[in-house]
């Protein structure tokens, strides 16, 4: 439930940008999500159906990016994407800590008709 009012934001984006474009109607959406949200597809999806319902994007097909959940290793300096299940660095083998990647939600791209 808590996907709701991130999709209904962007999704409001993604209406006014469409319209900022003279936009008839929007032919497909694409939003990149950060896997470290946490956020199931499958109800991003719903949402997404339920929102655009009577507006220009009702009906545009949703294509959604998973954006990998990036680490810090303090002790090499690098970031690196998480591995399933795995919080090591691949370089020295120490933990890495929680970045800002991976927590991203935002449109992508938006083909409209105009």
């Amino acid at each position: 439930m808590h996907e709701y009012h991130f999709v209904e934001k962007i999704t409001r984006q993604a209406e006014e940008a469409a319209k900022s474009h003279h936009a008839r109607k929007v032919k497909s959406v694409v939003f990149a999500v950060g896997e470290g949200l946490g956020f199931a597809e499958e109800s991003i999806r719903m949402y997404f159906e339920q929102i655009t319902q009577g507006t220009i994007l009702e009906g545009a097909p949703l294509t959604i990016r998973v954006k990998p959940f990036w680490l810090l290793c303090e002790s090499c300096r690098i970031s690196f994407p998480k591995q399933k299940s795995k919080f090591s660095c691949g370089r020295c083998g120490n933990e890495g800590k929680l970045s800002e990647g991976g927590k991203e939600f935002f449109i992508e791209s938006l083909e409209i008709e105009e």
